[in-house]
């Protein structure tokens, strides 16, 4: 999973893979973006509007809270993307362009 804190973006992003597929927490992203909408509304449309697929772009557990469970998403790096491209703001290119050059595979291997 690839985590977004807000202090420092570039140093912090840490991949991890679920099933061969490098992953992103799709809050940290939120966060890191700083969407203005709540996080559950804001991904719930984004999943609509553009018609992501559960087990294919992205999957969601529950996580266990002092109150009430909280909904979590893990997302691909594919959907990570788009969803920072579609946010029209310069933090949400500059995510893009950071995505597509961490993930870039290796020339000449």
């Amino acid at each position: 999973m690839i985590v977004f804190p807000a202090s420092d973006f570039a140093t912090a992003i840490i991949p991890q893979d679920r099933d061969g597929v490098t992953m992103v927490d799709a809050r940290a992203l939120h966060g890191w973006l700083k969407v203005r909408r709540g996080f559950a509304h804001w991904l719930q449309d984004r999943i609509g509007d553009y018609g992501f697929e559960e087990g294919t772009d992205f999957w969601s557990n529950l996580t266990k809270t002092r109150g009430r469970p909280r909904q979590d998403y893990t997302i691909t790096v594919d959907m990570a993307k788009e969803l920072s491209m579609v946010e029209r703001t310069g933090r949400g290119r500059q995510t893009r362009s950071h995505l597509m050059a961490q993930i870039r595979p290796s020339h000449g291997k």
